[in-house]
């Protein structure tokens, strides 16, 4: 496939090629191991963003105005992997079309759906990320909590967790009155 040494890759999670979904240099697993010397040299980062998603076209352009938005702030070097985990509409043509847009965008597709581990998994081993951030690509976790969880990792904690104290649900969603609309 061409597009193997772009930063995208068309694969299932237990592939060997996985482990080369780095944006960079592919190596066919078949041939002999790539010596230590030419191995591809990974760029210092500061936070990788994993995002699984699945047939989630009509939120990414959003999600990733917002991340590039507060990751610019932040003045971190980032990188955003969107792991497609086997999308039947068009996720991936947009992730592609995003990528052009923002080199700091990078996918990873699956040929089927192998599920959110599989999907999370896949985005871990492809991270360059000093720290690693995971968000839902459905716009239900806020981008702007990410400086507040690096915030308490420069306090000395080893891991942070956040959750949402309210989700909405597509029979929840807040909606308007009748009589706002009159």
């Amino acid at each position: 496939m061409a597009d193997r040494a772009q930063n995208f890759h068309r694969h299932g999670p237990r592939q060997s090629e996985r482990r080369a979904a780095r944006g960079q240099v592919v190596h066919d697993p078949s041939t002999r191991p790539l010596e230590p010397s030419k191995q591809p040299a990974r760029d210092h980062v500061d936070l990788t963003v994993v995002i699984p998603l699945f047939n989630e076209a009509e939120s990414l352009v959003e999600l990733s105005i917002g991340l590039k938005k507060v990751l610019d702030d932040s003045r971190l070097k980032y990188e955003i992997f969107f792991v497609d985990d086997g999308s039947t509409d068009n996720s991936f043509k947009i992730l592609q079309e995003m990528h052009q847009l923002n080199r700091q965008i990078k996918a990873i597709r699956f040929r089927r759906n192998f599920g959110k581990s599989a999907a999370l998994s896949a985005g871990f081993q492809a991270a360059n990320g000093a720290v690693i951030v995971t968000m839902d690509a459905d716009l239900q976790d806020d981008p702007a909590e990410i400086p507040r969880l690096m915030e308490k990792l420069r306090d000395g904690y080893d891991l942070v967790s956040g959750w949402k104290k309210k989700r909405w649900i597509q029979s929840q969603k807040p909606f308007r009155p009748a009589s706002s609309i009159l």
